[in-house]
């Protein structure tokens, strides 16, 4: 979320958590910082459920568009040399689905960035919260309803 938008729903004077970086609840039946900063790391754990998925479908689409290339490789090779109009259509959709291959390849590489990235800030954030005391002393119960969410949603965690 952008400072703008924690602006309108934190206020404008919104703290943000010294191990996560995203933005603490305040006022009357908030949670201590350091409980919502395990309930952040839920959070950050939440993301990276949903990012899984989001790669899974990604790749289930890489795969069917790789699939759908190769039939039209086998389909080109069926027309007649001499049907050249036929011919030279089926290169155009073949480049076509080459480039839309290449995109969902590089969308596939900007992913796996992303999910390394989410994975290393997680470790990070448990080793501190470790280093800390703070699971030792709270547990990870404030984290409980993220992944209550991970599991209803049916992520793999």
């Amino acid at each position: 979320m952008n400072d703008i938008m924690n602006a309108q729903v934190f206020g404008s004077d919104h703290q943000k958590c010294r191990f996560t970086g995203l933005p603490l609840e305040q006022g009357s039946g908030a949670l201590s910082v350091d409980e919502q900063a395990i309930a952040n790391l839920g959070k950050l754990e939440f993301n990276l459920a949903e990012l899984k998925q989001r790669r899974k479908d990604h790749a289930d689409k890489e795969w069917s568009e790789i699939a759908r290339g190769h039939t039209m490789l086998a389909d080109h090779s069926k027309i007649a040399a001499d049907n050249i109009s036929a011919r030279q259509s089926s290169v155009y959709s073949m480049a076509e689905q080459d480039r839309l291959v290449q995109n969902l390849k590089r969308q596939s590489v900007a992913l796996a960035a992303e999910h390394e990235a989410l994975v290393e800030q997680i470790a990070v954030v448990r080793v501190k919260l470790r280093e800390e005391g703070i699971l030792q002393k709270y547990g990870e119960s404030a984290a409980s309803s993220w992944r209550g969410q991970i599991r209803d949603r049916g992520f793999a965690a």
